[in-house]
């Protein structure tokens, strides 16, 4: 993708440089400008949470099924984003069964972690409390993720999962249809079961 940007850029530098004696319209230019700009952004965003997922990237389903302490799992995944959190000044809560084990597909449940932080971590910084917060529920069925970000709207409750559905402007909107298919994958589910706190649930039992 970037390299037709760059060079849909610097035809439009050209275009604009032949165009100034005949009296150009400057605004269909700049209108042309900032589209370039939206999709260099959208394409800066993957690539961002690609190089903090690539860790933890699934590249294969065919993992074997083990006993997984769910406190080492979220630790290992929230330690990924430990500098983006400091950087944004995100607090993440985890509480609950500590202790819980569980039998299930490691890498899988790394990913989906690491997607839903990824999404709070975004929605979080629009929260109007003094402190964007991230909390992670782990029970004994599996955990669930919140933030105090914007709640999730009854409309967008519906659509949350359906392919390529973003209210974002640097997202696919497939992290959380892929989310839902990676649970499916290992026998899980995903769910979003508290829109007011944009709360969802993963159930590995």
């Amino acid at each position: 993708l970037r390299h037709p940007l760059r060079q849909i850029r610097s035809e439009l530098s050209l275009a604009a440089e032949d165009l100034r004696d005949e009296d150009p319209d400057p605004e269909l230019l700049n209108d042309l400008a900032e589209s370039i700009e939206k999709v260099q952004s959208l394409v800066d965003g993957i690539e961002k949470r690609m190089d903090r997922m690539d860790p933890l990237a699934v590249s294969g389903r065919r993992r074997r099924i083990s006993n997984q302490s769910l406190e080492r799992l979220v630790t290992e995944v929230t330690g990924a984003f430990g500098d983006e959190f400091a950087r944004r000044g995100v607090t993440i809560q985890i509480e609950g069964a500590l202790k819980t084990e569980v039998r299930t597909n490691r890498e899988v449940l790394q990913q989906v972690l690491a997607n839903l932080l990824d999404n709070a971590l975004h929605w979080s910084q629009q929260s109007t409390e003094d402190t964007p917060l991230i909390s992670i529920q782990i029970t004994a069925e599996g955990f669930s993720m919140s933030n105090n970000g914007p709640s999730i709207t009854p409309t967008h409750a519906e659509e949350i999962f359906d392919p390529h559905f973003s209210l974002r402007d640097d997202a696919s909107g497939m992290g959380l249809n892929l989310s839902k298919d990676l649970c499916r994958s290992i026998g899980a589910t995903l769910r979003l079961v508290d829109p007011a706190t944009a709360q969802f649930k993963i159930t590995l039992v």
